[in-house]
């Protein structure tokens, strides 16, 4: 807004001209300075983005551990900047029978709050795998954390998970599967099993329990283990991919390297997803035993 003010005489049609052309001027001028200034707030805030993924990129492993009788491969993608989606490869203690225990975990929701939620469940994760106890209580104990940490009303979001320990011998595996998108275990003759057993997402509820399943892997057997980003990549149509696929897929390429099954699912996947309307984050891990 322009005012004049305090003039002796008449306001004329030119002092109307001449304030019509100024506002012009003045105008054009005060919107480059707000653009300038959303710029730089925009610029900002993706410099601290850019920072925040290379930080999310640094707590997950940098490639999967080498362990005997398995080959593993794994794949990590988010759809923004940061995202919510989550594996890790943890060294088991002696006192735990050694061997490594495997997580991947989907918290609600993607992008920074959600990052947020999965550094603080990973922290807690390492915290707790060296206090000794059965695979089972890690989801319950992380459950029990997160449910007290939003008491009081404080917004809050859950994750599904997937846990299993995998003995020194690379044969032996026991899991927990938290809600979370159930892995495939494809059989060397092309059979496929599906690992359910455990119990609900975890951060929901208060004074969850969790039950465990056990499994043995025999030579050129497959654990395929992802997040509903594969699963539910949807094409164009609104058709999601499917656990159905995903297994008959795995099982015409189980005679491959797990890297190779990798590859070929994920180039299966961006194809059916190719112009599709819903985009999530994505994890894709394939373990095999030799």
């Amino acid at each position: 807004m322009l005012q004049l003010l305090n003039k002796e005489e008449a306001f004329t049609t030119e002092d109307e001209a001449f304030l019509d052309a100024l506002s012009a001027h003045v105008a054009i001028a005060l919107e480059k300075a707000q653009l300038h200034r959303e710029r730089v707030e925009k610029e900002k805030l993706e410099r601290d983005l850019s920072l925040a993924r290379e930080i999310q990129a640094s707590l997950l492993p940098n490639s999967p551990p080498v362990v005997p009788g398995v080959e593993i491969a794994v794949s990590h993608r988010a759809s923004q900047m940061v995202g919510g989606d989550y594996y890790d490869f943890v060294r088991l203690a002696p006192a735990e029978s050694g061997g490594l225990l495997i997580v991947v975990a989907d918290v609600e929701g993607k992008g920074a709050a959600s990052a947020l939620v999965m550094a603080n469940v990973q922290a807690t994760l390492h915290a707790l795998v060296d206090q000794p106890g059965p695979l089972e209580k890690l989801p319950a104990t992380i459950n029990q954390k997160m449910v007290i940490a939003g008491a009081g009303g404080r917004r809050t979001k859950y994750l599904s998970m997937f846990l299993a320990s995998l003995d020194e011998s690379g044969r032996n595996l026991r899991y927990v599967n938290a809600g979370h998108v159930p892995p495939a275990v494809v059989r060397a003759d092309g059979s496929c099993e599906w690992l359910t057993e455990g119990g609900m997402v975890v951060g929901l509820l208060p004074d969850q329990e969790y039950r465990s399943g056990e499994l043995v892997l025999r030579k050129d057997d497959l654990l395929v283990a992802c997040t509903d980003g594969i699963t539910e990549a949807m094409d164009a149509a609104g058709n999601e991919f499917g656990r159905p696929r995903l297994a008959e897929l795995v099982s015409r390429l189980r005679a491959l390297a797990p890297q190779e099954i990798m590859d070929g699912v994920l180039e299966a996947v961006n194809a059916h997803s190719r112009g599709g309307i819903y985009e999530d984050d994505r994890i894709l891990m394939v373990l095999k035993a030799i």
